[in-house]
């Protein structure tokens, strides 16, 4: 795939594998897992809901190293669980798991979870789910 950001050409080599009902994307290393059914057309990546097949393809134009650069760059993950591509009433969103250092009383380390869903079209946050005892620390 070929994308051009800013006048520079950009190449990504993404590959696809398939076992056990699920499908792992791979892009500059970074994986993101589906059991959605994925296809490729003139270079264009796809993704099919399984339990709507008369609706249409839906076309993923970012891939998962450009998600998980969008999750680190805005919550500064300690490291990322797995990114999950899924779809829902005809859109496809990316599920990035991660998990967040944070401090109690400003020097007790905790791992805090932390889901960050990207619209798989543009790349643009559309939720954040934290643990309900979040509130708790400075974010």
């Amino acid at each position: 795939m070929i994308t051009i950001q800013d006048g520079v050409a950009q190449i990504s080599i993404v590959t696809l594998s398939a076992a056990n009902g699920v499908t792992e994307i791979v892009s500059n290393d970074t994986p993101a897992v589906t059991s959605e059914h994925l296809t490729v057309s003139d270079n264009l990546l796809s993704i099919q809901n399984k339990s709507d097949s008369n609706s249409a393809p839906t076309p993923i134009n970012v891939l998962p190293n450009r998600i998980a650069d969008s999750a680190n760059a805005n919550f500064n993950l300690k490291r990322i669980e797995k990114i999950e591509l899924k779809t829902e009433q005809d859109k496809a969103f990316y599920i990035v798991h991660g998990v967040r250092e944070v401090k109690l009383l400003f020097f007790i380390p905790i791992d805090m979870p932390i889901d960050v869903k990207f619209d798989a079209n543009n790349a643009e946050m559309v939720s954040v789910s934290k643990p309900w005892w979040s509130f708790f620390f400075f974010l």
